[in-house]
């Protein structure tokens, strides 16, 4: 699921003050971290939810743009929530509140006309830009790509104006409406030379792969690639690097391919143990038993997605189950049946 990077308001008086008192006489150089507890109860008590009726996902430290904070994710009454907690402040950065608006009815563009086949690409970048305020002579875009999102058909939109603020869109093929938008705030000085080939990359997959290596503290020798490839983030040109070590431990790093500074990190602190070559593993068909367990009165028919993986060297299976209107994405460990991760809502969200 997306996450969008917009501050919401901060959090109750009687909480920032808790966490204002805890942080007295603390290490200045801990940069006086709020800690994993303080930042899940920020987040229950946001989402209305008790420490009980809560089934977490996702928790742990990360960093982003030069900001620490606590991902917290879980799910409640068949809800799933995601919150990113400041790590020093205990302010949500992001969290429900931060999607789009789903109380009232999608926003569509007066224009273009939409034609018996949808939208086109062209016209979904115009609509995209007239609810932005913006021309096509104003921006640059990164992609329009036609996708699958909860059974209907769509256009992922993202561009960039000329203060390098980001723009994402989601808008429906059918009818051209927009079903949810967001945009990165966060700006940051483009890089003032290039390469002179008209890119402002500058540094090697090889090289940007040593500096996440580097700032992991580990070596090419203990650890296994998965992939390091170049990519678009906020209009600059970045390396996303994953690896995971001899414990299976996962890391992943954003470096910018211009400078090679590292511009987010994280690391699945999850372990697990890894299967022995001959340990038995469970059959497709007892993986959609246990997913479906969790959704009383969902049959196999209510499971349109289902495939084996492989993440981190370890057999899972992933899919989706459809039923009484929520969607309901797993991932079940290959070895054990246990369920990785949970997370549902309602289908035209």
């Amino acid at each position: 699921m997306k996450k969008t990077w917009k501050t919401l308001g901060a959090v109750s008086c009687a909480a920032l003050l808790a966490l204002t008192l805890a942080a007295c006489g603390k290490d200045a150089s801990q940069a006086e971290f709020i800690g994993l507890d303080a930042a899940k109860s920020i987040a229950l008590e946001n989402a209305g939810v008790t420490q009980a009726d809560a089934q977490f996902s996702t928790t742990g430290l990360d960093r982003r743009d030069g900001t620490d904070f606590y991902a917290v994710d879980f799910t409640a009454n068949g809800q799933s929530y995601e919150y990113d907690i400041d790590a020093i402040t205990g302010a949500i950065i992001t969290g429900p509140a931060a999607a789009a608006p789903s109380s009232a009815a999608p926003e569509a563009s007066p224009s273009p006309s939409v034609g018996p086949e949808g939208v086109t690409a062209d016209q979904a970048k115009e609509i995209a830009l007239n609810h932005a305020g913006l021309t096509a002579d104003q921006v640059t875009f990164i992609r329009t790509q036609l996708d699958r999102d909860d059974g209907r058909q769509v256009y992922d939109v993202e561009f960039y104006d000329g203060s390098y603020t980001e723009y994402d869109y989601e808008i429906e093929v059918s009818t051209g409406t927009i079903l949810s938008y967001d945009h990165d705030t966060d700006h940051y000085n483009p890089p003032a030379a290039n390469t002179g080939s008209g890119t402002t990359t500058s540094i090697s997959a090889e090289k940007a792969k040593e500096i996440a290596l580097n700032h992991a503290g580990l070596t090419a020798g203990q650890v296994t690639f998965i992939r390091a490839q170049l990519d678009w983030d906020d209009g600059r040109r970045v390396y996303d690097v994953e690896f995971y070590d001899s414990d299976y431990t996962e890391y992943d790093y954003e470096i910018d391919a211009a400078s090679g500074t590292v511009l987010s990190y994280d690391f699945d602190a999850e372990g697990y143990d890894r299967p022995n070559p001959g340990t038995t593993t469970i059959s497709a068909d007892q993986a959609k038993e246990i997913a479906l367990a969790r959704v009383p009165g969902a049959t196999v028919n209510d499971i349109y997605e289902f495939e084996l993986d492989r993440d981190d060297g370890r057999l899972e299976y992933e899919g989706t189950i459809y039923y009484n209107g929520m969607e309901y994405d797993f991932t079940i460990d290959g070895y054990s049946g246990a369920i990785r991760e949970w997370d549902a809502e309602p289908i035209w969200d």
